[in-house]
């Protein structure tokens, strides 16, 4: 896998056993309206990483931490998790509403939960 991934041009950066803990491997590439790589992650997941992390992460994303700490200590998830769900509940509207037509009001409550 490794092999793989280095072959296709990107870059693993080895974390600790510590820093998986503070969800250092929870972090999501996002595009910014302007084309521009914004990883997000948590706080915790920033504050983790080495110099060095940061200095390689830098040249091709700019970090965007985010002070989710409560998410993180009670939910049992961070970052990646959080914006990972609003996609994939936009994905699952977008093919309701093309496969189901006139149910599109009743498919958008449902999946809104309301």
């Amino acid at each position: 896998m490794s092999e793989s991934l280095t072959e296709s041009g990107h870059q693993i950066i080895d974390i600790s056993f510590e820093q998986m803990y503070h969800f250092v491997g929870n972090m999501l590439v996002l595009e910014s309206n302007d084309g521009r790589s914004l990883l997000v992650l948590s706080q915790s997941a920033f504050t983790s990483l080495t110099s060095d992390h940061k200095d390689k992460i830098e040249q091709h994303n700019t970090l965007v931490p985010l002070a989710i700490n409560t998410t993180e200590t009670i939910g049992g998830g961070s970052a990646r998790c959080m914006i990972a769900e609003i996609f994939l509940h936009s994905a699952e509207l977008n093919s309701q509403i093309k496969t189901n037509g006139s149910k599109q009001t009743h498919q958008l409550h449902r999946i809104q939960g309301i």
